[in-house]
């Protein structure tokens, strides 16, 4: 893709793809030359691939897979599962107690 292209409806960009596309948005509305219509475009296009790096994120977050120390000290894994609560939450707000360590 290159950098005047959007993604079409069917297919989203890459997390390297949206993080370059906003890397070029952000420097090109920094330079102030453009009416206000064209920024608010850009700004609609820079929230839209902020929420596609927000989902692919956490895509990559549920595939992680944590390794941890069995009782007699030998690695094992566990996948993490999808959160059920809060789709927003995240990784950190894990107790203590869910570590077998």
């Amino acid at each position: 893709m290159t950098e005047n292209e959007s993604p079409t409806t069917n297919q989203k960009p890459t997390i390297e793809e949206a993080l370059y596309r906003l890397e070029k948005i952000v420097h090109t509305m920094e330079e102030g030359n453009l009416p206000l219509d064209s920024l608010l475009t850009l700004y609609e296009e820079g929230a839209a691939l902020v929420k596609i790096c927000q989902q692919r994120l956490e895509e990559a977050e549920r595939k992680i897979l944590l390794v941890t120390k069995s009782l007699d000290g030998s690695p094992q894994t566990k996948e993490i599962s999808p959160p059920t609560s809060n789709p927003s939450s995240s990784l950190r707000t894990q107790k203590a107690s869910d570590y077998p360590f």
